[in-house]
């Protein structure tokens, strides 16, 4: 597909240019999430969902935190549980 290799362009650029004045906005958060996820990098999605929690907590946003917290625990499970399975049948 053509540009699917440049998620690790974008996501520099992002950090780069948009990241450092806005590192607490909830849109950042949300474009970096999405960009991750695109990317199928799951752990840095991960932490990105969490870190969006965080900052839905601090704009006293419980519904979007708490949306974004069952969001980080379906992905979490989801890729640790062909992992679970693979050490307890070796």
């Amino acid at each position: 597909m053509p540009g699917e290799g440049n998620f690790d362009e974008g996501i520099a650029v992002f950090l780069r240019s948009i990241w450092p004045s806005k590192p607490d906005a909830i849109d950042a958060h949300s474009i970096l999430r999405q960009l991750y996820w695109r990317k199928n990098d799951i752990q840095a999605y991960l932490e990105s969902t969490i870190n969006s929690a965080n900052c839905d907590v601090k704009a006293q946003d419980a519904e979007v935190a708490l949306q974004d917290y069952q969001e980080y625990s379906k992905r979490w499970r989801e890729s640790h549980a062909a992992a679970t399975w693979l050490e307890l049948w070796p």
